[in-house]
């Protein structure tokens, strides 16, 4: 996986769930296989909250994820 990319489709993802943006959704189906071998079973969470356009509840998932130590290590790798 290019982590580069799992980076901006986050980065991406994370900006429009904090506009409260439905283009999130759009983003979301697009990105998940990608997202989801860099979150793992967190994914399953995030997914649900967008489906249900929840963008506070996917927010805060998304964050938290991106937080944990082992989150960083896996997107700051080249």
């Amino acid at each position: 996986m290019d982590n580069s990319r799992a980076r901006e489709m986050l980065a991406r993802l994370e900006a429009l769930l904090a506009e409260d943006d439905t283009r999130a959704s759009q983003v979301w189906r697009k990105a998940a296989p990608t997202i989801t071998m860099t979150l793992g079973a967190t994914a399953v969470e995030l997914d649900k909250a967008i489906e249900r356009f929840e963008y506070d509840e996917a927010l805060r998932i998304l964050r938290t994820a991106l937080s944990s130590p082992a989150m960083a290590g896996a997107t700051t790798r080249a």
